[in-house]
């Protein structure tokens, strides 16, 4: 069931090579919006089944990850450890209806969006589809329709706090954002708006937290409001919704950037409980992807020691491995299929080598333990199975040149000669036991077979990214609040 997202898409256009070659021209707006809509209709009708099959893992080890995790080296890395990871499906996004606040906001500031499919970025998730089905033939990725859980309110409710929701959030929690925020007043351009160096009195602010990716960016905007009609029977209030040219005064400005501050933080606090939640519902550990939120966890969620599997699934993740550059999915999924006994003796191996760093709290100490044992099991021990292989060659070749003697003069006399043959497969029996005992029982066995299988790479092989940058063209409204400004 983990590939679901294969059952409907490959007959879908959405996968067609020929258009994701071209980012889909040749296909009206209309009929690409069709595609979708049909593929959200069979991706929440999934969502039990898939659910299920996620859960079912019998005690495998299991993680979810972000989309910053359909990453081909760290997806090859985690292979080295837990049987499963779930990804975020990255096309189901693409699937959500028009949002009429966000179009009418968009419209008001200036972003000249037609509502259109971004067909470029729809065309480079696909491709990541494609590439990613060796991982889940190999039962090992999984897909799960994550951006479900967190779209938007059809209905976005205005919030008052007079205390600048500086309430919201314990004050160690609070603290741990503040101390991490970047405000940038954003520059109108054509089209969109650009994030500036500095901060100044403005009306527009983009807002960030160090430790984060760089292109999640909150993008406040304040307007003020003009009272058009009020019904006290009612208790109702119509307004209208105004941004002037001109900036706000410096008191003003200052209480709400605090104030978006502590929403923005508030709500990456909540996005974050809701991502550790959905894992938890899926039998799964959450695997983190930025600084920011692994403080987060650390610090403020999972502040005792470490289970030995956490501990070691977040040491291979440390781990740099450039050789996985070399090996390719399919050859990936193979060995850990055919070579399960071997697999399963490697990880053990892992285990026993990184559990004391569980109690080790200097990040450095633990890179350079982690490096030591990288070195160990993935250079040291190979070459030890190296040299035993070399050994075992030279005795097995040895033993055939008797065993032809004994044949040859077998058929020679034409008697059964059987003492000469039973003493070669005997031999030979015990060759392939030295096989079994100093090679294959080798808990660093799997390491060698990987690297075994490695190619020449190049930094051409590297993956591909969305290309960033600092201009934003598009919004999608979350939340609006009242700005209280205390009386001087």
């Amino acid at each position: 069931m983990g590939s679901y997202i294969y059952d409907f898409l490959n007959d879908s256009l959405i996968l067609d090579t020929s258009l994701i070659s071209r980012d889909y021209q040749g296909i009206s707006e209309k009929r690409l919006v069709q595609e979708l809509s049909r593929y959200r209709t069979f991706s929440i009708m999934q969502i039990p089944f898939v659910s299920y099959d996620i859960r079912d893992n019998q005690g495998k080890l299991s993680s979810t990850g972000s989309e910053f995790f359909a990453n081909d080296l760290m997806l090859k890395r985690a292979a080295l450890y837990m049987d499963q990871i779930v990804l975020p499906d990255p096309i189901f996004p693409f699937t959500m209806p028009p949002h009429e606040q966000s179009e009418v906001f968009s419209q008001m500031l200036g972003f000249k969006q037609d509502g259109s499919i971004d067909r470029v970025k729809l065309a480079f998730y696909a491709n990541q589809i494609i590439s990613l089905r060796p991982l889940v033939a190999g039962n090992y990725v999984k897909f799960y329709p994550h951006s479900y859980h967190s779209e938007p309110a059809i209905q976005i409710p205005g919030g008052y706090s007079e205390v600048g929701f500086a309430d919201l959030l314990p004050e160690s929690i609070s603290k741990f954002f503040n101390q991490r925020a970047n405000v940038s007043s954003l520059e109108k351009i054509p089209n969109g708006y650009m994030l500036c160096d500095d901060l100044f009195p403005c009306r527009g602010i983009g807002l960030s937290f160090e430790g984060d990716c760089r292109e999640n960016v909150e993008i406040y905007n304040l307007f003020e409001q003009e009272i058009i009609s009020m019904d006290d029977n009612t208790r109702t209030m119509l307004t209208k919704m105004v941004l002037p040219d001109t900036p706000p005064k410096v008191r003003e400005f200052d209480n709400w950037v605090s104030q978006s501050i502590n929403k923005s933080a508030y709500e990456y606090f909540k996005n974050t409980v809701n991502n550790v939640s959905l894992a938890t519902s899926l039998n799964s550990s959450y695997s983190s992807t930025t600084q920011l939120e692994s403080e987060l966890l650390r610090k403020h969620f999972f502040s005792g020691d470490k289970s030995i599997q956490a501990n070691t699934f977040d040491s291979v993740m440390k781990m740099e491995l450039p050789f996985l550059q070399g090996v390719s999915s399919h050859d990936l999924m193979s060995i850990r299929q055919n070579d399960g006994e071997e697999f399963a003796n490697f990880r053990r191996e892992l285990e026993s080598s990184l559990k004391e760093l569980r109690y080790e709290k200097d990040p450095l100490i633990i890179r350079r333990k982690v490096e030591d044992i990288e070195h160990e099991i993935f250079e040291s021990q190979v070459q030890k199975i190296n040299t035993k292989l070399k050994n075992i060659k030279k005795v097995s070749f040895a033993d055939l040149g008797i065993a032809a003697v004994g044949l040859s003069a077998s058929i020679a006399t034409s008697g059964a000669s059987l003492l000469g043959t039973l003493a070669a497969l005997a031999h030979g029996a015990k060759t392939y036991g030295d096989y079994r005992e100093k090679v294959t029982e080798n808990p660093a066995f799997f390491a060698w077979k990987l690297k075994n299988s490695a190619k020449p790479t190049s930094s051409l092989n590297a993956d591909k990214v969305m290309p960033k940058s600092r201009t934003i063209s598009g919004i999608t409204v979350t939340h609006g609040d009242y700005v209280v400004t205390p009386k001087e």
